[in-house]
């Protein structure tokens, strides 16, 4: 069975939609980006669901997250991937917007946070993608981090959490 490609849209720097499309193994153009959007959970006591990665994607920590999918909103794409890494469903509402950044010159970093009471037990992983998920605080996040264990993209989104959320 041949693998569906993925298509994303391709946007400029400010974000804005340049009416093109590409194929998530495609490389990029100067000039063009494509989004992804990270989502941490975060509980009533203030600890953070935090992914370790299948061996496949680098087995270190990350948040959830993945490609915004061609004429996918980043809320739709946060609920989807959401949904696909830890069978949790969201909705639109449950999101909360805390930033952006660029990363590499080619993609565009949406982060959000999603306050969520999660049994960890109850999870469904994307074996691919996913090998667990635990939940940490503030100190041990930083500690990831200060070991190199924590995906550097979650860490630009981390310092993105604490300074707009």
């Amino acid at each position: 069975m041949e693998k569906i490609k993925e298509v994303l849209d391709l946007f400029n720097g400010a974000g804005e939609f340049l009416e093109k499309t590409i194929e998530r193994e495609q490389n990029i153009s100067e000039g063009e980006f494509v989004k992804l959007v990270l989502i941490w959970i975060k509980n009533s006591k203030g600890q953070f669901l935090i992914q370790k990665t299948s061996k496949k994607r680098g087995g270190v920590y990350a948040v959830t997250g993945g490609h915004v999918k061609s004429g996918q909103s980043c809320e739709e794409a946060c609920i989807s991937e959401i949904e696909e890494e830890l069978g949790i469903t969201a909705v639109k509402r449950e999101l909360n917007y805390v930033g952006s950044f660029p990363y590499k010159n080619t993609r565009l970093f949406y982060t959000y946070c999603l306050l969520k009471e999660i049994d960890c037990k109850k999870l469904k992983y994307q074996k691919e993608e996913v090998d667990f998920a635990v939940w940490k605080n503030a100190e041990e996040i930083r500690e990831l981090i200060e070991n190199g264990e924590l995906r550097e993209t979650s860490v630009i989104s981390f310092d993105l959490l604490k300074t707009n959320y």
